[in-house]
């Protein structure tokens, strides 16, 4: 099982540039808590989504919630997770732009995240 990191980050106008890094052959687990003027958010009703691209635009990998590797945990936290066959197949020593879209229940879309996977080569096969 991956190592599970947790970061809280407050929804504002515009998302919040977080770079993510990726060990190449290894499981991820990302837990993100978010806040509305520091109140945990009601998830009820909501989807997420999150692609990852390359630097010409072509999508090399898309999750999702309630489908695959998107998990609403509770109030205002959900999970992300990669296995490692899927962080594998994603090159490594690279930027690769990706972002994070929440659509609550009400069917109004904000990109929460953006920024780049960097996926480093593993060492240790």
């Amino acid at each position: 099982k991956a190592m599970t990191v947790s970061n809280t980050y407050t929804v504002t106008a515009r998302p919040a540039k977080v770079d993510l890094l990726i060990y190449s052959g290894d499981d991820f687990l990302q837990t993100i808590l978010i806040d509305e003027d520091g109140v945990a958010v009601v998830l009820t009703g909501s989807s997420f989504s999150m692609r990852i691209n390359d630097n010409r635009g072509t999508t090399l990998l898309t999750i999702s919630s309630p489908a695959s590797g998107i998990t609403i945990v509770g109030a205002g936290e959900i999970q992300i997770e990669l296995t490692d066959t899927q962080t594998d197949a994603l090159p490594v020593n690279c930027q690769l732009p990706y972002d994070l879209q929440w659509t609550n229940a009400a069917g109004t879309k904000k990109t929460l995240l953006s920024g780049n996977v960097i996926v480093q080569a593993d060492i240790t096969p």
